[in-house]
């Protein structure tokens, strides 16, 4: 945005994180057409990256609960072997 819009460095960093957390202000809008089909791939790609990011910390949660179920399983085993 810096180059296409004019903007400032400070303004486009500003621009790019209020639009891909979507806040939105709307102080700051693209006004060429190069403007805003950047911004539409910005959006596309943040909202990608943003899905993996939720997705990979789902898979990490999963696996934390399965091992430890995994371990309190193998943990209830060893005791109910044991007393056998």
């Amino acid at each position: 945005m810096h180059y296409v819009e004019g903007w400032s460095w400070l303004d486009s960093y500003f621009f790019t994180v209020i639009t891909l957390s979507t806040v939105g202000y709307g102080n700051l809008v693209p006004v060429t057409a190069i403007g805003m089909i950047g911004t539409t791939i910005l959006i596309m790609i943040g909202l990608g990256i943003f899905a993996v990011a939720i997705q990979q910390f789902g898979f990490y949660a999963v696996r934390r609960r399965e091992n430890k179920i995994r371990l309190h399983e193998e943990s209830a085993r060893k005791v109910t072997d044991t007393k056998g």
